[in-house]
């Protein structure tokens, strides 16, 4: 293979698939916007101070002539919508609204995509938002729970159905970092992360082999469930002014 294109991924850790045959490729390029990206590939267009990947896409796009049709704006907001909490987390900059008025220019339509990111929710993912709203636990601003492959096997959910379960943990007004433990396999639990208040989450997933951004951050563990969240909340409480 000749060119291999990674996308919003700050590691090859990231996609597995790609980090055991990376090699198979003469040519690597990284478009990302994580602050804790490597800079692994043969040429990497990272930037940390946008909003989304896919405005940096936008930026390809244009300089190079493509045209953007609907559909390809409408993906290049989802996005943006996404990464930046519906336009209300700190990434939400300048550069994010001079990228969505751009989308829209081409034909985006806010409502359509809306409609299919938070309006088609599946009974796995309620299912699953319950079992770890059930499990919530509150610690002078740490906001944690998790979810287990039996609740998996147990409820029918699948991965996609835990998405966003942890902006729903964060919206406590006490909440300065909140967590959502996940075990996907046998001893591997991926952990998302979410800072408010000042809180810089990428540099607790960094310290566990993970990244992302200020604001939004991820690391597997290697581990149970239960050891991963002691290994977690103490690493938290022993260096975050939230957990003293």
């Amino acid at each position: 293979m000749e060119v291999g294109i990674l996308l919003d991924a700050a590691g090859t850790n990231r996609i597995e698939v790609l980090e055991k045959n990376l090699e198979l490729f003469n040519i690597t390029i990284n478009i990302d916007h994580h602050i804790s990206n490597g800079h692994f590939a043969t040429y990497n267009l990272v930037d940390g101070n946008a909003p989304s990947t896919t405005v940096l896409i936008l930026r390809i796009l244009e300089k190079c002539g493509f045209p953007i049709n609907e559909d390809i704006a409408n993906d290049l907001f989802t996005g943006l919508l996404t990464d930046t909490g519906s336009f209300h987390y700190a990434n939400t900059n300048k550069f994010a609204f001079d990228s969505a008025s751009k989308m829209l220019d081409y034909g985006a339509k806010p409502d359509f995509v809306s409609d299919m990111i938070f309006e088609r929710e599946t009974v796995g993912h309620l299912k699953m938002l319950g079992i770890a709203l059930s499990r919530l636990i509150i610690e002078n601003g740490i906001v944690y729970s998790f979810i287990t492959l039996k609740d998996f096997e147990e409820t029918g959910a699948v991965g996609e159905d835990t998405e966003r379960i942890i902006d729903v943990l964060r919206r406590t007004g006490e909440t300065k970092i909140a967590l959502l433990f996940k075990e996907t396999r046998k001893s591997e639990v991926r952990v998302s992360l979410r800072g408010k208040k000042g809180i810089n989450v990428s540099e607790i997933a960094e310290h566990f082999g993970g990244g992302g951004h200020r604001a939004a951050a991820g690391c597997t563990i290697k581990s149970t469930v239960e050891k991963s969240i002691k290994r977690l909340i103490e690493y938290i409480k022993e260096n975050y002014e939230n957990g003293k």
